[in-house]
């Protein structure tokens, strides 16, 4: 598929008796926001909700996922950081698709997805994936803040990162909903044998690893559990450490990774889209992070029955209980190495933690439940007042 200019600004339907609702994101690579997008809109029930997702900056390796599942993909690209266009552009959208909702997801696509909801009749809804992001200045968190005012509901899928919109973002606690990520549970009723994957990943045979997944940047902590590793190399020489991911610390990881002498045990992986067969190939999860919300990759080793080594920041602490189903450490290399040592010298108390884990992701994180809730706040929503829509009705999608 090429990145046409404008692609799909048409209309792709006549208004129905469903909910129309538009998702509006940046772009729409295989990271953990955008998986569980996919992951939502699968178990979306069809005949209730008609479901169309709208990029603004690029396209993504997950769109063909999303077209598959007869879900039209629109990009309309935005031209420059400051490209004012894009506001009328997607009012216009908006309007001749007769959207009833527009759900925006991260930073960009809340930005300008609200400043067009100034000028059209949708409802407006934001998915808050995170606390505080370091790489948002100044102003960018003043038009966060003066923006909520054209939200009309925002999902927030932590009480860590709903406390934090309230208490430091500012934002209208009545406007608020707690909605916790889902994991899709069906992704991990069979997983590739062991062997199999480590022929596909080019692995020596019988090393037990642990894994680590998220893009290679700073907050998530990589260089403290390379550390952490190399503390443990003489006593546990069959230990290996798995990166999927990638990003800008990929250079500076390899070169601590040879420096430490490690490079026979940790394995760069790049970018992954077969994770519950990696989990499923791992003795443990690690994530060292300085600052998460509820992360995807957290709940797939929970659902992989697979114990966690994890900062207790953001909401995984509202997941994760310490000693039961994974252990809480700090950033310091001998936390986590001693975390790790735990779990690898008591197999029995490792399988136990890891049935705990599978337990509670089927009680309270299946991707159904999450999928229901959102339909629900739509129609919550639809329910109290109907912007309406212009008279004139929506014309049919013109290939690019």
């Amino acid at each position: 598929m090429t990145s046409t200019p404008d692609r799909g600004e048409e209309g792709f339907w006549e208004s129905g008796k469903r909910i129309s609702v538009c998702h509006l994101l940046p772009a729409l690579p295989a990271h953990g926001a955008e998986q569980l997008l996919l992951d939502i809109v699968r178990h979306t029930d069809r005949e209730r909700v008609r479901l169309s997702v709208c990029l603004i900056s690029d396209l993504g390796t997950l769109v063909p996922e999303f077209e598959a599942l007869g879900i039209p993909v629109a990009f309309l690209p935005k031209k420059g950081r400051t490209d004012l266009s894009i506001v009328f552009r997607l009012a216009r959208f908006f309007r001749r698709n007769r959207f009833d909702v527009v759900h925006t997801h991260l930073f960009t696509a809340d930005l300008w997805g609200r400043m067009a909801g100034l000028l059209s009749p949708v409802f407006i809804v934001s998915t808050s994936h995170t606390t505080r992001d370091p790489n948002i200045g100044r102003l960018g968190r003043l038009l966060d803040k003066v923006l909520d005012r054209r939200n009309d509901a925002v999902i927030c899928v932590s009480e860590a990162v709903r406390r934090y919109r309230v208490e430091e973002a500012g934002f209208d606690p009545k406007k608020l909903h707690l909605i916790e990520n889902g994991i899709d549970l069906d992704r991990f009723q069979k997983t590739a044998p062991r062997e199999e994957m480590e022929r596909r990943l080019g692995l020596p045979p019988g090393r037990r690893w642990a894994v680590i997944v998220g893009r290679l940047v700073p907050l998530k902590g990589h260089r403290f559990l390379i550390e952490a590793l190399s503390l443990l190399a003489k006593d546990f020489p069959d230990l290996g450490l798995l990166i999927a991911g990638a990003g800008e610390e990929e250079a500076a990881l390899r070169a601590e990774t040879e420096a430490l002498g490690l490079s026979d045990r940790v394995v760069f992986l790049g970018l992954r889209r077969d994770i519950p067969d990696l989990l499923g190939l791992s003795e443990l999860l690690v994530l060292p992070s300085s600052r998460e919300g509820l992360p995807i990759v957290l709940l797939e080793a929970l659902a992989a029955s697979l114990p966690v080594v994890v900062t207790p920041v953001g909401g995984i602490p509202e997941v994760v209980e310490d000693g039961k189903t994974g252990f809480f450490v700090t950033q310091e290399p001998a936390s986590i190495a001693s975390a790790l040592r735990r779990i690898l010298e008591s197999p029995e108390s490792s399988r136990a933690m890891g049935a705990n884990a599978r337990r509670l992701i089927e009680e309270r994180y299946d991707i159904r439940s999450v999928a229901r809730r959102y339909e629900n706040l739509y129609r919550s929503l639809l329910a109290k007042r109907r912007p309406p829509h212009p008279a004139t009705p929506a014309v049919s999608r013109e290939k690019p």
